[in-house]
């Protein structure tokens, strides 16, 4: 997945590689094609980042983050998208 981000060729939408989270939209989501088992249950890894438009030239990556693979898993991704655009104002300068 790290060489198809490099070539450019992840595709965008709600169902395939990284999708732009609707509560924040500056952020977006690099779903890995991943499932850890803990414990509790499997988890989804997934990479939350943002291109700034200020700077078309980066990426910059907030969180990797592990999710339960259910609809707990939606209400904790929630969290992670508010905790991941707080990290991006702030390494930006934007606070």
């Amino acid at each position: 997945m790290l060489i198809a981000a490099e070539r450019g060729v992840l595709v965008y939408g709600k169902s395939d590689d990284v999708y732009e989270m609707r509560i924040q939209p500056a952020i977006l989501e690099l779903r890995l094609q991943r499932t850890v088992q803990y414990p509790d249950g499997a988890y989804k890894i997934r990479l939350y980042f943002s291109e700034p438009v200020s700077q078309p030239s980066i990426l910059v990556a907030a969180r990797l983050r592990a999710k339960p693979a259910n609809e707990a898993g939606l209400r904790r991704q929630n969290d992670h998208v508010k905790d991941s655009y707080l990290r991006i104002k702030e390494f930006l300068g934007l606070e």
